[in-house]
């Protein structure tokens, strides 16, 4: 399947994810952390890698059901998901609806082939959040502007100029 952005998703997947993969609690996770720094990314080969914060990785374990649905295990935080693809377009996002085994709790994420969702993409996917009952307040883009610059001082200077946080739908 190739590379992967981490795009979008609800608020409760993405913390989870960037805690899981920074090996920290949610909690402790601000959301300069999150939407600027984080730079989250999928790689499925061999193995299902996440990785983001300047080069920490992890494997999810991804596994395909026989149903179309597949599983994955954040292993810092001890929690298990079941994914099901829900949209795409078939070339350039995928969303999943996410169920959770610990709390039996549902969220949904989007990846992408690029860094940004076209406004097409992301009016689809409003339409589907708002179908499947998700409140559109905690949906959340990332920022991946920042995961190109050449130095930690290069990714602080372009959180510090962003100045709050615009990471919601317009």
């Amino acid at each position: 399947m190739g590379s992967w952005y981490l795009t979008a998703g609800n608020q409760l997947h993405l913390y989870r994810t960037a805690a899981d993969l920074a090996n920290v609690t949610v909690a402790s996770l601000t959301p300069g952390d999150l939407y600027y720094r984080s730079c989250l990314r999928f790689d499925w080969g061999l193995q299902t890698i996440v990785s983001g914060f300047g080069g920490k990785t992890a494997d999810v374990g991804l596994t395909p059901n026989t149903d179309g649905t597949s599983t994955f295990r954040y292993a810092n935080l001890g929690m298990d998901a079941t994914a099901t693809n829900i949209l795409t377009d078939d070339a350039t996002f995928v969303m999943f609806y996410v169920c959770w085994a610990q709390g039996r709790d549902a969220s949904y994420a989007v990846i992408s082939t690029g860094p940004t969702l076209s406004a097409g993409a992301k009016k689809a996917i409003l339409a589907k959040v708002k179908e499947l009952g998700f409140l559109k307040k905690q949906f959340a883009l990332l920022r991946h502007e920042s995961c190109q610059a050449s130095s930690a001082e290069a990714a602080e200077e372009a959180y510090a100029r962003r100045g709050n946080f615009n990471y919601k739908f317009q």
